[in-house]
């Protein structure tokens, strides 16, 4: 059984001044996220349909991680002390974890994987 890749809208997503936002094409109710610290840039593909993301993050432009994850369940942002959190919780095939991703002055990404 697939649960639903439950996401915030895209009126939503304007609260956070860290992000930009624009459709995701060929997605419907999907879009992309893109957000910037002093070195780091990071884009963010959501697609609730396929319920999967894509992260890239890039270091001085340069590629560094690229990471396609199937069977997202929950998108959320949390703002604390002038930072963001996003957390993407998965499941599917016997794996669930969790990807944080924390935009602040910098950008950290932090990826849980656990079999089940």
């Amino acid at each position: 059984m697939h649960s639903q890749f439950e996401i915030p809208t895209s009126d939503e997503l304007t609260n956070f001044h860290q992000l930009t936002s624009e459709p995701l094409p060929d997605a419907p109710g999907g879009y992309v996220l893109r957000a910037a610290a002093s070195r780091e840039d990071i884009e963010l593909a959501v697609d609730p349909l396929g319920r999967s993301i894509r992260l890239r993050l890039s270091v001085l432009s340069q590629l560094v991680l690229d990471v396609f994850r199937e069977g997202a369940t929950t998108l959320r942002f949390t703002e604390t002390d002038g930072s963001l959190v996003v957390a993407i919780e998965f499941e599917a095939h016997g794996i669930a974890g969790t990807l944080h991703i924390d935009i602040g002055s910098t950008i950290s990404v932090r990826d849980s994987l656990f079999l089940r």
